[in-house]
């Protein structure tokens, strides 16, 4: 008993509480068929048919509304999804005029198979926390800033993006440390010598 107690829970509650519900009526309809004349039972018959002709009209009644005439299709037929001459409208695209990038080239790498350019774009630069400016690595057919790479040479690469062309040459040394390095005053600063006391 302690047993039974222990693995009774609220699934089990319901179950029953179900299981009683369907005892209930089962028995119901028939003690209570058994217990009627045929008189009762076919008056109860009579009731119940009438209850389904009257759910019946109704039904019919809800599917004269619902109907609908041939002319509600006719948009389907006019605008046919699956017509195979049908046509896409065409997207309008509003042409955004891109900023001219100004490249530096820093260096190329030619061998028999591949072509690298080492770029960098001053106006879009990539840049990483504790490093600073990185060059970019591109090949032939590769994007940057919307230029598109066509050619490498020892010491220029050729971009474009649609009739516009742009020429990078390589980075000379003497450029290189012009452009990378702040302006520094060129005067010698004065040190003093600490004094003794």
């Amino acid at each position: 008993m302690k047993r039974l107690i222990l693995h009774f829970n609220l699934l089990n509650l319901i179950l029953l509480a179900i299981i009683v519900i369907f005892a209930y009526y089962v028995y119901f309809d028939i003690y209570l068929l058994g217990s009627m004349s045929e008189s009762q039972i076919e008056q109860l018959v009579a009731v119940k048919q009438e209850e389904d002709n009257d759910y019946e009209e109704e039904e019919d009644e809800e599917e004269i509304k619902i109907e609908t005439t041939p002319l509600d299709y006719s948009i389907i037929a006019d605008k046919n999804l699956f017509h195979p001459e049908r046509k896409i409208p065409p997207e309008k695209k509003q042409k955004v005029e891109l900023p001219k990038p100004e490249f530096v080239l820093y260096g190329t790498v030619i061998t028999d198979n591949m072509k690298i350019a080492y770029v960098e774009d001053s106006k879009a630069v990539k840049t990483t926390a504790g490093r600073g400016k990185r060059q970019i690595p591109v090949k032939i057919g590769q994007s940057i800033s919307g230029f598109i790479l066509k050619d490498i040479t020892q010491d220029s690469a050729v971009f474009t993006r649609g009739e516009e062309t742009i020429v990078v040459n390589v980075l000379t040394k003497k450029k290189r440390t012009d452009s990378s390095q702040p302006a520094v005053d060129k005067r010698t600063p004065s040190i003093e010598p600490p004094q003794r006391r």
